[in-house]
């Protein structure tokens, strides 16, 4: 029965009659959701009302207000939009958002730790080739010739504690750089550090990868991609690639963003509060370094190069270059239309292969000096740091431009033996491949250790593997000498790296050995015997089976009528018989060229992490690259 309406008025509660059905009341979580949503309409009318700053004023509130952006999209929103808006400037701090400053200063106070005495560092940038290079690689010859980069005392500048994470793993970086490059009669003992040498430097590239260049919130920034490339240096010269790539594709990914690929890029901001213009490096510079670690690197992987865009190899560009700098940008530019050639085939794979080949044979003529080109001796260069470091860059630029010769011409060379169409293409890389193992010899004659160099190292292992296998043929006018002289050669390559493995217990001159020493019988049998089978071991890739053939004699050269460098696309394209056969596949004995397409399928547990260091993967890939370009559908 229903209470009287009176009683109801009584108690100033509403009437409802009887034939509607009651609303229940609304939840008061929908009461709290409107007045957010209406405080948010609020703040969004103030924001829009309250102008904000431009970028060129760099305002210091702007920057307290860019600290908050990452909550924008938390639930607390509203909240924190309120009190941006209410506190007072002065009283703007990051105490509610600590984590960013918070994690720069526990940053900065460990690399900090790490440095040794200014004595020890001075020293260091005493002795070292390696000085002058970290302080003058982002700058132009012009640039150079300004005093644009900084003196070489500052490399015994400790920055204060203080610093931005960046400025400080930038000098460690530097000094580790430095370290790796000392000339081989350094003795490290005489520097006082608390460990030895290999392992400071290792030590400082270990924490600042950790700690700096794989956080992004240090390396965007001048310094932080400073960092990225000296890092990315660093890993390629001691051989590890693979991590090198990655280093050097996330520098190429920052300077994208930075705009420093563009003609008209301006400044790089500096978190340097002293920072002056005066040492101000070159975004050309910058973008040049970035593209020829990554060019070399990702051909010799065979992974696609991360940028096309060549500015830094035109013609205005090279205006003020000194010679060698003009080589080393040419050189970028050729990897990567390799690396494009690559992915051609037919005649049009090889027009372009014959274009490259006249744009490197006129880069060597860059060279006024004929006596540039001679084999340096390596015994009067390592008299000091200076000469060391002269000679060290010559021999290297030498052994860059020859082992481009040989991934340009390695997809011909066992091609069409029995026409001997691409006679050219062989000679050319048989005798890059020579030129590449006489200066591996010199030069590890004198740089006995693994710390540096490593460029060398996989460059001869290609260039003994090519000079062996470019015997698999018919012979040509002076075949028996050049055997001879090539069989030597390659002996005393093996021999080497034999012996620095067992000094330095370095397993990529152990296997490259062991690789070198398999490929010898191709050269040791008999003119006019067929030699046995060779069975080359790859290690996670399988064995390759090369079945020579009896070796042809001599009267064979008569038969070569003609060296035409232009394919018919009607021949029947024949090459040595090469096999590959891996526990991963079905088959047991197949073509390499159908395994090299690898699937994940075939990447079994037998395979080493994608970025493993040389001492779990000592060839990082290389002898992969290798046999899938020799044994490629190109032609």
């Amino acid at each position: 029965m229903s209470e009287p309406p009176a009683k109801r008025r009584k108690r100033e509660t509403s009437c409802i009659s009887q034939e509607y059905v009651p609303t229940p009341p609304s939840a008061p979580q929908d009461k709290r959701l409107a007045q957010r949503l209406g405080r948010l309409e609020e703040l969004m009318e103030k924001l829009v009302e309250k102008p904000l700053p431009s970028p060129e004023s760099e305002d210091p509130a702007l920057e307290r207000f860019t600290q908050h952006t990452a909550d924008v999209f938390e639930s607390s929103v509203v909240d924190n939009a309120q009190q941006i808006l209410d506190q007072p400037d002065a009283a703007i701090v990051t105490h509610k958002f600590p984590s960013r400053s918070a994690k720069a200063t526990h940053v900065s106070a460990q690399l900090h730790a790490l440095f040794p005495s200014q004595q020890i560092l001075y020293a260091i940038s005493q002795q070292s080739p390696g000085a002058r290079f970290v302080l003058a690689m982002f700058y132009s010859q012009q640039d150079q010739i300004d005093g644009k980069p900084e003196p070489l005392s500052s490399l015994a500048q400790i920055p204060p504690i203080t610093s931005h994470p960046a400025i400080l793993a930038k000098r460690l970086l530097q000094l580790a750089v430095c370290l790796q490059q000392m000339p081989p009669f350094f003795d490290g003992s005489t520097l006082g550090l608390s460990k030895s040498p290999r392992e400071t430097m290792e030590e400082w590239i270990a924490v600042t990868g950790r700690l700096v260049t794989s956080d992004d919130d240090f390396v965007g920034c001048l310094e932080g991609l400073e960092c990225l490339i000296l890092q990315s240096f660093y890993q390629s010269d001691a051989g590890h690639l693979r991590k090198a790539w990655l280093t050097g594709r996330r520098a190429l990914n920052m300077a994208q963003l930075m705009g420093i690929d563009r003609k008209s890029a301006k400044s790089i901001k500096s978190v340097d509060p002293s920072f002056s213009n005066k040492h101000r490096p070159s975004p050309p510079v910058i973008w040049f370094r970035i593209n020829c670690n990554d060019r070399y690197v990702s051909l010799i992987l065979g992974l696609p190069i991360g940028s096309r865009d060549n500015s830094f190899a035109e013609d205005n560009a090279l205006v003020s270059d000194a010679p060698s700098d003009k080589l080393g940008k040419v050189y970028a530019m050729m990897a990567g239309k390799i690396a494009d050639r690559n992915e051609l085939k037919g005649s049009e794979a090889y027009v372009l292969t014959q274009s490259i080949d006249m744009e490197l044979e006129k880069a060597y003529k860059m060279m006024d000096d004929g006596l540039w080109w001679k084999l340096p001796d390596m015994a009067i260069c390592c008299g000091t740091a200076d000469a060391s470091g002269d000679g060290m860059s010559v021999i290297k630029l030498q052994i860059r431009h020859f082992s481009l010769l040989i991934l340009l011409h390695l997809p011909y060379l066992l091609r069409d033996r029995g026409q001997r169409r691409y006679e050219y293409n062989r000679a050319t890389c048989m005798q890059a491949s020579r030129d590449v193992l006489a200066r591996f010899i010199e030069y590890r004659n004198c740089f006995t250790t693994s710390v540096s160099g490593r460029h060398v190292d996989y460059s001869a292992l290609v260039a003994a593997m090519t000079l062996l296998l470019g015997y698999l043929g018919w012979r040509w006018p002076g075949y028996e000498t050049e055997k001879e002289h090539d069989r030597d050669l390659a002996e005393k390559t093996q021999e080497r790296m034999q012996e620095m493995g067992a000094l330095n217990n370095d397993r990529l001159c152990i296997e490259a050995a062991e690789t070198i020493r398999q490929l010898l019988p191709i050269v040791q049998r008999q003119s006019g015997t067929s030699g046995e089978n060779v069975h080359l071991n790859v290690p996670f890739l399988g064995t390759v089976n090369i079945n020579p053939g009896p070796t042809p004699p001599a009267s064979t050269a008569s038969m070569i009528a003609s060296n035409s460098t232009t394919p018919s696309g009607n021949v029947d394209m024949s090459q040595f018989p090469l096999s590959f056969n891996s526990p991963n596949l079905g088959s047991e004995n197949c073509d390499l060229s159908t395994t090299c397409a690898f699937t994940p399928d075939v990447l079994d547990s037998n395979w080493p992490c994608f970025t493993a260091d040389p001492e779990d993967w000592a060839l990082q890939g290389v002898d992969t690259t290798y046999w899938t370009m020799l044994n490629s559908s190109i032609a």
